[in-house]
């Protein structure tokens, strides 16, 4: 039987839920045991992170709007992406300089994130 998590208020302000190889030392069922914890951290205001299958967690548990689809040319895609920050008024970006452009690793083969517009506006 999966452990139960109890998150208490501390100086920590994300919880991250990972991706490979980390899930599989954890295991899903684990994270998805405590989804009223997490949803309940989360409905609290606090940030979730979800890096790679963590992401697909939060699509998938309908804590994040939207789904993930294959990518277009069906392919893996292993590549360095360019980001430019346009806001820094928040926790992840408050040190970067609006305007910067730094480079982040993707490499997945259904990470094609997709929300509609409803979906955007409820978000």
């Amino acid at each position: 039987m999966p452990r139960t998590f109890k998150f208490v208020k501390s100086p920590w302000w994300v919880l991250s839920l990972p991706g490979e190889p980390t899930l599989k030392k954890v295991g899903a069922m684990q994270i998805l045991s405590n989804y009223e914890t997490v949803k309940e951290w989360a409905d609290s205001g606090e940030y979730v992170l979800g890096i790679c299958n963590g992401f697909q967690i939060l699509t998938e548990s309908h804590l994040l709007p939207g789904a993930l689809k294959r990518n277009n040319n069906l392919h893996f895609i292993s590549k360095f992406q360019r980001i430019k920050v346009v806001n820094s008024d928040n926790k992840f970006l408050s040190r970067c300089s609006e305007g910067e452009i730094f480079n982040v690793p993707v490499a997945h083969a259904e990470g094609n994130y997709y929300i509609d517009d409803e979906g955007t506006n409820k978000s």
